[in-house]
């Protein structure tokens, strides 16, 4: 019996780790790619973009990235409507590794409501909906979500045809 043998194989090194997108001491300059991105997925009129973003610390000193990034979409176009404070995890976390604190540990993170243009709904208003008419396939616009027509005699005739349907 010939043992069996095999062909050595080249190792050309360690495999290739994905890259950090992170350089330097911020994450400010990956904001413009985010809002590019939310910008050709977010409808001009009626879309909002809904971003959680936690301030960072790089080096002993706090930096506020909800400040930077609501700076950088009003410089593109973008209107901050709202925000929100929601706390992080149940209690405070202890890293042996940060004994010496120069700053709050933050259990936080911030909701922000982005709207592309200038003008931000008021609370409790409904929108716009974009719907097709059930009866003549028209496009509309409809304050209601729930709308199946487009005017009156379409309304009627939507009426009359559910009555025949009926037993």
């Amino acid at each position: 019996m010939t043992p069996c043998t095999s062909s050595p194989i080249a190792v050309a090194g360690p495999s290739p780790r994905p890259q950090n997108p992170v350089t330097g001491d911020s994450v400010a300059h990956l904001y413009a790619g985010f809002l590019d991105v939310a910008e050709q997925l977010v409808k001009p009129t009626t879309g909002v973009c809904l971003v959680k973003i936690c301030d960072q610390v790089h080096s002993g000193r706090q930096q506020w990235q909800v400040f930077e990034l609501v700076a950088d979409a009003q410089r593109r176009g973008w209107t901050a409507c709202d925000y929100t404070v929601v706390q992080n995890g149940t209690g405070a976390r202890r890293d042996p590794k940060h004994n010496a604190k120069y700053h709050v540990r933050n259990q936080w993170a911030f909701w922000i409501v982005l709207r592309r243009g200038s003008a931000c709904h008021d609370p409790g208003r409904r929108l716009k909906h974009d719907l097709t008419c059930e009866v003549c396939g028209q496009t509309f616009t409809a304050r209601r979500s729930d709308a199946r027509t487009h005017s009156g005699p379409c309304r009627q005739t939507l009426y009359r045809r559910r009555a025949e349907a009926r037993p």
